[in-house]
């Protein structure tokens, strides 16, 4: 059996609103739950509403309110946006927190994702209940595979596309018609459709822990993605890669590309996921600063370049931070920046702290080092006492 866990946002409620969630969305869905169960309910409600509810059901977009539209547009501006700085963020975060207080797509999507798979469930007798039938799949696979509705609808759509997850002819053509093609259904993909399985297994990560890499359904898409159409695959979407995303695929890449890794079965990579389960975090910082933008680069330089805390270099591009202006960038100081985070390595000892220079990694050697040696024992346990693969 499969099923989709569950999504990372909810929307923000109170007592009341609570109260209100639980008096419209269950009955709601039981409606939903009895068409399913009795096609006859089905063809009865579409005879009665027509074509009026045929566009409402299968062709108008989902009334997800202005502000929750608002707030996903405002944060892709200020993650795209080069000169963004913590008030950008911190005013976004702010439409986010509003946003969740519009419940309007909440109410209606059990009712209405429990009909569309409602539509798709059965064969069809007649070319009217065809198409229901092809347009309920699309958007299904539309709500489920683009994030903005995968992250606005959440657990409702979960529950209603259980049967779906339990039925594997219906699954089939779901992930031939793009929804789970990772792991089911037709593995010849387009760059476009191939795009979206890795990046959820990305998400997949966010939502879990690294350790899932290691899990057979995850263990197999990689498996199966790679033997088919190579590192292609992989290096697409490494390259859009964010700090806020996991660096597994950039990982994957570096790895594969250097050490001219082969893999003829699965069991083949159970080592290298082993690896990136364990990865020291300074490593992820590493691949992380190669793939932020250069506003996140000034807001996170403490973070991430060297862990000294005198480090002369450091200071220098702090002040520089300071005389920043909206509007007026200066190429070289930005290039100053990124090579600077760039050259951090860390300290072969204890692999988790990092810095931009021997000169550095001396100087904060006497306070570095009784931690250093803590690092140590605890990575020495790790592997020892358990293996990391």
């Amino acid at each position: 059996m499969i099923t989709r866990s569950r999504r990372r946002r909810q929307p923000t409620s109170n007592i009341a609103t609570s109260r209100k969630i639980l008096t419209s969305h269950f009955p709601l869905h039981q409606v939903g739950l009895f068409i399913q169960l009795d096609p006859s309910r089905l063809q009865a409600m579409m005879a009665e509403g027509g074509s009026d509810l045929e566009a409402f059901l299968l062709d108008e977009p989902v009334d997800v309110g202005p502000w929750r539209r608002y707030a996903y547009q405002i944060e892709r501006d200020v993650e795209r946006d080069e000169e963004a700085d913590d008030d950008d963020r911190f005013n976004a975060s702010d439409v986010h927190e509003k946003a969740g207080e519009d419940l309007a797509a909440h109410i209606l999507i059990w009712l209405i994702s429990d009909i569309n798979v409602a539509f798709v469930l059965g064969e069809p007798s007649n070319e009217d209940e065809l198409r229901w039938a092809d347009k309920a799949m699309k958007r299904l696979v539309k709500w489920s595979t683009d994030p903005f509705y995968r992250d606005l609808l959440g657990d409702p759509l979960t529950d209603a596309m259980c049967p779906i997850y339990w039925n594997e002819s219906l699954l089939v053509k779901f992930s031939q018609n793009g929804g789970m093609a990772a792991l089911y259904g037709d593995w010849n993909q387009t760059k476009k459709s191939l795009m979206a399985v890795t990046r959820e297994l990305q998400n997949k990560i966010n939502h879990e822990e690294p350790s899932i890499v290691k899990h057979p359904v995850y263990l197999n898409a990689l498996f199966n993605i790679h033997s088919r159409y190579g590192l292609a695959a992989f290096q697409r979407t490494a390259k859009i890669e964010t700090w806020q995303s996991p660096i597994i695929f950039q990982f994957l890449c570096h790895r594969i590309k250097k050490d001219c890794l082969t893999f003829r079965t699965k069991q083949d990579w159970i080592p290298l996921l082993g690896e990136f389960v364990i990865l020291p975090d300074v490593v992820r910082r590493r691949y992380k600063w190669a793939h932020m933008s250069i506003s996140c680069q000034w807001d996170c330089l403490t973070f991430y370049g060297c862990d000294n805390d005198s480090c002369p270099e450091q200071q220098a591009l702090v002040r520089l931070r300071g005389k920043r202006v909206r509007g007026v960038r200066d190429p070289e100081i930005e290039e100053r920046l990124r090579v600077w985070g760039a050259k951090s390595k860390a300290c072969s000892k204890c692999e988790e702290s990092s810095y931009c220079s021997q000169f550095c990694q001396k100087a904060h050697w006497p306070a570095h080092k009784p931690t250093c040696l803590e690092s140590r024992a605890r990575r020495s346990k790790r592997v020892i006492g358990g293996s990391p693969h």
